[in-house]
């Protein structure tokens, strides 16, 4: 017999009778054998599949025994129901095996990453021995026999990661900011729809590896103290609700030579500080106002 979605029949033995086995092409096929004194044996594979099913019979051929013992309305609602518990059975697999390759996958690439709203207060400290190889932590992973960047979680990585978070708004107060990183992660956002806002001092811009011209290419909105004086913050405000503080300029400098801290939190009252702080100096430098005097 052949049942449709159905192939690769094996033989197993089910107390004294012989039956064929039929599963699905997409799972892992293997031999089971069931006696009347004891349970399946367990397949010998490694495969994730096999945690969550028994062995699947070849029901047709059951079928067609009992075809001839009951009658046909009988027989035609065992076929029904047996047909239903396939299919539920089928899709308890495939979730199953789907969340464990989910989970696999982020073992496997060292991208568990903790919610940020439970682990919070969260402090980095810098310098980072080497800076985080990016293609490690991405899909494809990193094939270099002798790559010259961290296959590990570093201040730099996590601090990406928290900022690749943000959803719908991204304030970025920073005296310095020349790490090309950090600079790519702001871009990405803008693409996908994050509004980005940039202050920054106005000496600094014009210094060497400055990534502000970058972002004015890419036409994320940045505005510079129209003083003498440095405008010296390094703060990040995420979605008005994550606030990221600290010693750290955006430098390479700040990465992996000086010793900085990032303290991340989302108390309300602080963030809201920095949150009026910002549009405070966002309006203060606002260039019209120094067309007007």
């Amino acid at each position: 017999m052949h049942v449709d979605g159905f192939s690769n029949i094996f033989n197993f033995r089910l107390g004294f009778t012989n039956f064929s086995r039929v599963v699905p092409t997409s799972c892992v096929v293997y031999y089971a054998k069931t006696t009347k004194f004891g349970p399946p044996v367990r397949p010998k594979t490694t495969s994730s599949y096999t945690k969550y099913k028994y062995p699947i019979l070849n029901m047709a051929a059951v079928i067609d025994s009992l075809g001839s013992i009951f009658s046909k309305e009988i027989f035609k609602y065992f076929k029904i129901s047996w047909t239903v518990g396939i299919i539920i059975n089928s899709t308890y697999i495939l979730i199953c095996s789907v969340k464990e390759s989910f989970r696999s996958f982020e073992r496997k690439e060292g991208r568990t990453v903790k919610n940020s709203r439970n682990s919070l207060p969260l402090v980095l400290f810098f310098p980072d021995k080497h800076i985080a190889c990016r293609n490690f932590f991405s899909l494809q992973g990193c094939h270099k026999e002798n790559c010259p960047f961290a296959h590990e979680e570093t201040s730099l990585w996590r601090l990406l990661e928290i900022l690749s978070k943000a959803e719908t708004t991204l304030d970025v107060c920073v005296f310095t900011i020349n790490c090309h990183e950090l600079a790519d992660a702001v871009v990405t956002l803008h693409k996908k729809g994050v509004v980005v806002r940039i202050l920054t001092d106005n000496e600094q811009m014009g210094t060497k590896g400055s990534q502000i011209k970058k972002f004015r290419s890419e036409g994320i909105q940045v505005r510079h103290d129209l003083s003498s004086f440095f405008m010296h913050h390094k703060f990040v405000i995420m979605d008005r609700y994550m606030l990221l503080n600290g010693s750290f300029n955006w430098t390479r400098q700040a990465v992996t030579g000086n010793r900085e801290n990032v303290v991340v939190t989302d108390d309300e009252e602080v963030v809201q500080s920095f949150v009026a702080e910002f549009e405070k100096l966002w309006n203060e430098y606002d260039p019209r106002r120094k067309e007007t005097k």
